[in-house]
């Protein structure tokens, strides 16, 4: 009796500790792109300096 105890406690265990891990968020590379382009000047002399750059190839622009 107290074998299976034992058995089922730690069974138990084992079953809480394994879903307790981190899900794996998927990777994507356009979390890695910086859409605002700019110059890099210096912080006293900037103004803001960057401007929404995404947009489509040229070809693509064509009808």
């Amino acid at each position: 009796m107290r074998k299976n105890i034992s058995i089922t406690l730690i069974v138990s265990a084992a079953l809480l500790l394994a879903s307790c891990t981190q899900q794996k968020v998927p990777f994507s590379p356009v979390d890695y792109v910086n859409p605002l382009m700019g110059t890099e000047s210096t912080y006293a002399f900037s103004h803001g300096n960057t401007y929404p750059a995404v947009a489509v190839p040229i070809s693509a622009v064509a009808p």
